[in-house]
């Protein structure tokens, strides 16, 4: 029986963490996985976007260059990287299509990308600001939700590709018979055989199961992808990267050898450029010249036994790399904007404007998808006099609303280049990321940080009460002359307010209010940016108790009534107190004299 696509293979599929472990373990020794790319992608998807047919020959440019070339250009005999001076000679009738870009105008973003006009009727040179990924990311997961429905394991290993486990669904064709004998694509290292093995009928099955995939990935988003199929993850990589555009190439052991001989050692994935170069020095460049040395001839030439071991296993076709579902926590968000030099902080914060937007916007969306933030930036610039680049971290609090993320990024950002002011021009790189992702406590408030810290304070505030007898203090509703503490607009808390005994209240003039919290004097105007700065410090300590100023302070009860001291503060016990007996040749303590709150300080009757 011919595989087809049954009405099931792309419903939704839902996997739970043990499933997907019983998936990932079972028959070990017999696995199957698949490499898809969408070859000359960027260029698929503005043939897209503008509804071209793609037999019309078209390029994605930047800078004057072409960035991606569909197949109906490459048979015009147009190249990626090539100028498009040289492009419109090769094929008078191309089309150019500007990369998706921002535009700044007056040094103000507007994250608004290009019209169509500006991405095929004005030319290139008009158009020098930051491109974005934006829309082609959306397009790619698109496919990437299609590969979904019909695989449990995926794993996003580059832009344009996407390594899949594909072991599970092809044992269930293999079990039930959904198969025919007939090699899809293209069988690398040597003539088309009948299978001879389990594991050859199954790589068979996985070459007729991708091809459909790959049909439906056409039928459904018009893209047009090519895929690899072997026994392990690497040589699926090698196998796609070899098949031919709109096909499929399979590797099946008996051949690995072969087909790896002739290739160049660039050609092994994840593979450094400082390998490449030790290895080249000392005269080899393909993967046969490496196959005929041993371990110890590997590890005297490149002086690293493990990276020996690495070189040795793969030239040989042997990896034992899973596939790994991107933990979202290691996610890291990379930009970099090359621009004419600029010698002044005015030209420079142009080019800063265009990559913060940028940013901004590919936070946004991951936080739309996972609900996730950044707590790192990382800026990235060139140091003029040590003549090499510099990166600085730096923390950053996005819990806010997505349209409030350019002021703070922006705001950090610049503050790290002051910081190089004289060593940064002049400048024409700047880099700028995002990492160490975490989920938002703040969903439940829209990222308004002032409801959050009103909440987390409430709570705290309720639990001193239950304790102690004491009140509320942050409670806005225990009279109707006093507001909340993280009311902007309200005036400030008349019961929180409480003087030492030791102050003469005379000498307090009516323009100066005392904190509660810290015990200062503060004017009457500065008294909500002093409330802020409270506010903030507070919100830092929820999430940032491990702070060695913080360290005093806990959760536990005790912790709460030293807070309560440090405020002057005394609990009212609810239940009477009893006399401590005199202790002999002690004179007993003087009780101290009460308090003068502001209410009566202000409103003497």
């Amino acid at each position: 029986m011919v595989l087809g696509i049954h009405p099931q293979f792309f419903a939704e599929k839902v996997y739970s963490d043990s499933e997907k472990n019983t998936i990932r373990n079972r028959d070990r020794d017999i696995k199957v996985f698949a490499c898809i790319q969408a070859d000359t992608f960027f260029a698929q998807a503005d043939s897209n976007k503008l509804a071209f047919s793609h037999s019309i020959p078209l390029a994605s440019i930047d800078n004057g260059f072409c960035f991606s070339v569909n197949y109906a250009a490459l048979r015009h005999g147009v190249c990626r990287g090539m100028p498009i001076d040289q492009a419109k000679k090769a094929c008078p009738t191309i089309v150019l299509v500007q990369l998706d870009n921002f535009k700044i105008l007056q040094n103000i973003p507007n994250n608004i990308v290009n019209t169509f006009d500006d991405q095929v009727k004005v030319p290139n040179s008009v158009l020098k600001d930051k491109y974005t990924l934006q829309y082609y990311r959306g397009e790619w997961d698109r496919i990437g939700q299609i590969l979904r429905k019909a695989c449990a394991l995926i794993e996003k290993t580059e832009f344009e590709e996407f390594c899949l486990d594909i072991t599970y669904e092809v044992q269930d064709f293999y079990k039930k018979g959904n198969y025919n004998i007939e090699w899809r694509g293209k069988l690398l290292g040597g003539e088309e055989i009948l299978p001879e093995t389990e594991q050859e009928i199954l790589l068979m099955i996985g070459a007729q199961m991708m091809e459909r995939i790959c049909l439906e990935i056409k039928a459904t988003v018009k893209y047009n992808c090519k895929g690899g199929i072997s026994y392990n993850k690497m040589l699926s990589r090698i196998a796609c990267d070899q098949a031919k555009s709109d096909s499929f190439a399979t590797i099946i052991k008996r051949y690995t050898l072969d087909v790896l001989k002739p290739l160049s050692i660039s050609n092994l994935p994840n593979i450094n450029k400082q390998t490449i170069e030790a290895l080249a020095r000392a005269g080899y460049g393909t993967l046969e010249q490496v196959q005929n040395i041993d371990l110890t001839q590997l590890t005297s030439i490149l002086k690293d036994q493990k990276v020996a071991q690495w070189i040795h296993d793969k030239v040989r076709g042997v990896d034992d790399e899973p596939i790994e579902e991107n933990d979202l926590r290691n996610k890291s968000i990379i930009l970099q904007k090359n621009f004419a030099p600029v010698n002044n902080l005015i030209s420079l914060e142009a080019n800063v404007n265009a990559l913060v937007s940028d940013l901004c916007q590919k936070i946004g969306t991951f936080y739309d998808q996972h609900a996730m933030v950044p707590k790192m930036l990382v800026v990235k610039f060139f140091d003029n006099i040590l003549d090499s680049y510099r990166v600085k971290g730096v923390q950053i609090d996005l819990r806010k609303r997505k349209e409030e993320f350019f002021k703070p990024i922006k705001q950090k950002t610049m503050e790290v280049l002051n910081e190089g002011l004289d060593v940064i021009f002049p400048c024409s790189n700047i880099g700028l990321g995002a990492k160490h992702f975490a989920k938002n406590e703040l969903d439940s408030y829209e990222f308004d940080l002032v409801s959050y810290a009103k909440s987390k304070h409430k709570e705290k505030a309720q639990a001193k009460e239950k304790y102690f007898g004491v009140s509320e203090i942050f409670s806005d509703e225990n009279s109707e002359n006093s507001k909340s503490l993280f009311d902007r607009d309200g005036a400030s808390t008349s019961t929180s307010f409480a003087f030492d005994s030791t102050m003469d209240s005379s000498s307090i003039s009516s323009k100066y209010l005392k904190c509660a919290k810290c015990q200062q004097l503060i004017r009457e105007e500065n008294q909500k940016d002093h409330d802020d700065f409270h506010i903030a410090e507070d919100l830092d300590k929820e999430l940032n108790p491990n702070k060695k100023k913080y360290k005093r302070f806990g959760s536990s009860f005790e912790d709460l009534k030293g807070d309560l001291a440090a405020e002057n503060i005394k609990p009212e016990l609810k239940k009477v107190k009893k006399e401590p007996l005199p202790s002999k040749g002690k004179k007993k303590k003087e009780p101290e004299q009460p308090s003068v709150t502001l209410d009566k300080f202000f409103f003497k009757k």
